[in-house]
């Protein structure tokens, strides 16, 4: 697994430009907010027509809050960026992805500094074993014993991943995210790189459904059948059963009390 998390994602120069920008914007609102106050005084009324409009369309306030929400928008969008060029997505679990692009979707991320970069990509890099491993445990908390193939102690040769597809017949990344995780460890674990996101479960199943015929995933670990009502049978290869045996140890880590170490069967 790559320890360069940046690769050449130039990340001086973005804070840089980042910097740039907010002048910018409060150049911008300050001018804009002149303005407002220039037609006020030619109307004579308390509230321009140039204010309702930004504070109707998009909730621009033209003061300190309007700048504030406009730069929380930037470092959004500089947060995104970073993450999707970077390598850190192919050290997170698909439960952390989600959780880090809610974040930036709501607008919660830290700003877009150098202290705050430095440590949010030294917080993954130290919690990579781990996240590895919730990975291994959401896949197996997200099987259905209602299959015959699965066993409620460890993961066996077969499983069926629920939810691949959504209600409308389309790729689910939640589904697809739990069979990235999978890809993730075994790749981890049989000491080869992990797959860029552009490879993803999501794209795979994608081109697959966009071939018609049978739907089905290759991968140097595992078949993958899709169904239409949404369920996918992950049929494993041989050269991936000493690797299961090694998620089954973790997921006999994690749950002393109620699994039992197995091989895979």
């Amino acid at each position: 697994m790559t320890t360069d998390l940046i690769l050449s994602t130039d990340i001086l120069e973005k804070i840089h430009l980042r910097n740039l920008a907010v002048e910018k914007i409060k150049q911008a609102v300050w001018t804009l907010a002149e303005a407002a106050e220039l037609e006020k005084q030619a109307t004579g009324e308390s509230r321009s027509a140039i204010e309702s409009y930004l504070v109707c369309r998009g909730g621009l306030y033209l003061d300190d809050h309007g700048i504030e929400t406009l730069r929380k928008e930037l470092d959004a969008s500089l947060w995104g960026c970073l993450i999707s060029q970077s390598g850190v997505r192919a050290i997170m679990s698909s439960r952390a992805l989600s959780d880090m692009d809610e974040q930036i979707s709501r607008k919660k991320n830290p700003e877009f500094i150098p202290e705050a970069v430095q440590s949010t990509f030294a917080d993954l890099n130290a919690r990579k074993a781990d996240m590895l491993e919730d990975g291994i445990v959401d896949v197996f908390r997200s099987l259905s014993w209602d299959y015959k193939t699965h066993n409620p102690v460890h993961i066996t040769r077969k499983i069926i991943v629920n939810y691949l597809l959504d209600s409308y017949g389309l790729p689910n990344v939640h589904g697809t995210g739990k069979l990235d995780d999978l890809v993730r460890a075994l790749s981890v674990y049989d000491g080869k790189p992990v797959p860029e996101s552009r490879n993803d479960m999501y794209r795979k199943v994608s081109d697959a459904i966009g071939r018609g015929g049978t739907w089905e995933v290759d991968s140097p670990y595992f078949r993958l059948k899709i169904y239409r009502k949404g369920t996918g049978h992950v049929i494993f290869k041989p050269c991936a059963f000493p690797l299961i045996d090694q998620m089954n140890r973790v997921i006999a880590r994690r749950f002393p009390n109620a699994l039992a170490q197995g091989r895979a069967a």
